[in-house]
């Protein structure tokens, strides 16, 4: 196994994590974080860029989304 998934929401925000951590476990941890359908932080006063950084910090991003907008997320899951 080279990696495990954890599937998350409720946030108010969109973004991707990977916490190496194969040395420790034997596999990295990457979290999809997919939330905001109704609501967001965009919509609201929201918490800044810093705030939004410690919770979730920026080292373990791995991609450009940091969505404030409204979004949903697709997953397809195909069989070999």
């Amino acid at each position: 196994m080279s990696s495990v998934i954890f599937l998350s929401g409720d946030v108010h925000f969109t973004q991707v994590t990977k916490n190496l951590c194969s040395s420790q476990l034997g596999y990295d941890l990457l979290e999809v974080t997919s939330s905001g359908l109704t609501h967001s932080l965009g919509m609201d006063d929201s918490p800044s860029d810093y705030l939004l950084d410690m919770m979730t910090p920026e080292r373990y991003r791995i991609s450009e989304l940091k969505g404030r907008d409204l979004n949903f997320g697709v997953i397809r899951v195909y069989k070999n």
